[in-house]
């Protein structure tokens, strides 16, 4: 009999066995005796488990646990979506470049020499002790001629180390210890007199005061405006090498064209194993970006910058440049 000849309830009404489970060539599973979703997915992809996805191509059966001989099953390929490596070559795996970060910066202690020297320093206090705290009320001295007004904000900070440029010797500023922060009550007086509104550890007579600083932001990139070279001038922590997430000071500042958010890229060439190499024999080698940084504060001549990237370990006196346009 012919397969067209025969009318959709005859086609119901026939006996179909079938020898051996099979897929017809309109891919239709006819159902035996005793079968499951769970048998015909083993049996037809090797993978019990992709039952509800056959279950899903046939509608026509209302409960997956009841299916009975004769019965038509529509079979769908199964697609392998189990992802494959690959491996795509499109350059140096160290290749680097700008990344759209957003970072919770906090101002480390650097206090540029122009600000120091403008600085108060703490020469008494209302108070009948040594350490001093917030709601402590205190007189500072400064040495330059400043314009100060009631209720402006000053941090106290402490001097912890002279930072001096690792090629040229010269001081570029001091790493401090930020101790608090002061309202100023009145300044028509030689000696100001502040209060103070919040303290990070104990306060001293000798302790300095400069302008305000925020010391907890948020920080963005910013386009880098021109073209710029340094140097790593030092670390904030006390070590010799640094890496990602870590402060570092460098040699350029506002005078430069250094502005808060601006991103610098640390370069490096020659072998990476051999830390001692001479120059004459790293003119062949290309530069090569080994890590960024970008700056949290931006003084006159040097900023303060944390590292969003390294490669390897950075030392002081590596060479950073600040590409325009990046």
């Amino acid at each position: 009999l012919d397969e067209e000849s025969v009318s959709l309830d005859e086609r119901d009404e026939r006996d179909i066995v079938t020898v051996e489970p099979s897929i017809s060539s309109e891919r239709i599973y006819v159902v035996e005796e005793g079968d499951t979703l769970w048998d015909i997915a083993d049996l037809l992809f090797q993978d019990p488990w992709y039952w509800p996805t056959l279950w899903a191509y046939n509608p026509q059966i209302t409960n997956p646990h009841w299916i009975f001989p004769g019965d038509y099953i529509y079979v769908r390929p199964k697609v392998d979506s189990t992802p494959k490596e690959q491996l795509t070559l499109e350059g140096s795996r160290y290749a680097t470049g700008p990344k759209d970060v957003l970072i919770l910066a906090r101002r480390k202690g650097f206090i540029p020499v122009k600000r120091y020297r403008e600085s108060g320093v703490i020469e008494a206090s209302r108070e009948e002790k040594t350490l001093l705290g917030a709601l402590d009320e205190i007189y500072i001295r400064f040495s330059t001629v400043k314009k100060i007004r009631p209720d402006q904000k000053y941090t106290i900070y402490r001097v912890e180390e002279e930072i001096e440029h690792p090629v040229t010797g010269d001081t570029l500023g001091y790493k401090v210890n930020f101790l608090g922060q002061s309202n100023i009550l009145s300044a028509d007086k030689p000696l100001v007199s502040a209060v103070i509104i919040e303290s990070f550890e104990e306060i001293e007579r000798g302790d300095r005061m400069t302008a305000g600083i925020e010391h907890v932001s948020r920080l963005i990139p910013r386009r880098n405006e021109v073209d710029l070279e340094g140097v790593i001038a030092a670390f904030f922590h006390d070590a010799s090498m640094a890496g990602e997430h870590e402060y570092i000071f460098i040699d350029r500042g506002k005078e430069d064209g250094v502005k808060r958010g601006n991103r610098f890229i640390v370069v490096a060439r020659g072998d990476g194993y051999e830390d001692d190499q001479d120059e004459d024999d790293l003119e062949d080698y290309p530069w090569e970006n080994i890590g960024e940084a970008m700056v949290v504060e931006a003084h006159e001549t040097t900023c303060l910058a944390v590292l969003t990237g390294s490669l390897r370990e950075l030392h002081r006196g590596m060479i950073v440049r600040m590409l325009k346009g990046y």
